[in-house]
């Protein structure tokens, strides 16, 4: 009973490892992604930020350098923990405080910041 209960493990882990060897294709991209916002993109306003990223969405595909469609550093540099003491603590919790808040973590010097 046990191995047959274990079985539908073995399709569970097939399937993460086929997702994580997808994602380390596109580790460069969407790293090169995450350092451009995080030194680039701190003054600007959402709309602007989402120009810039398809901007560098579409480069990136000139160039041919993988890298996950729609990638943010929300999704790549997101600690969900951290991000839900922030918000325990009252930072909102819509994708541009969010995206700040990663921008000021991470960020090796004051970033200049605009705070909708």
């Amino acid at each position: 009973k046990l191995i047959g209960g274990l079985g539908g493990e073995k399709i569970r882990w097939q399937a993460t490892v086929e997702q994580l060897e997808a994602d380390l294709i596109n580790v460069v991209g969407d790293v090169v992604v995450a350092a451009g916002t995080i030194a680039y993109s701190g003054p600007f306003t959402p709309v602007y930020r989402a120009d810039l990223l398809a901007e560098w969405a579409e480069m990136m595909e000139r160039l041919n350098i993988p890298h996950t469609p729609g990638t943010n550093i929300i999704k790549t540099l997101q600690d969900p923990v951290q991000v839900r003491a922030w918000n325990i603590a009252g930072l909102p919790t819509d994708g541009v405080s969010v995206e700040n808040g990663i921008i000021l973590f991470k960020a090796r010097r004051w970033p200049l910041m605009i705070d909708p």
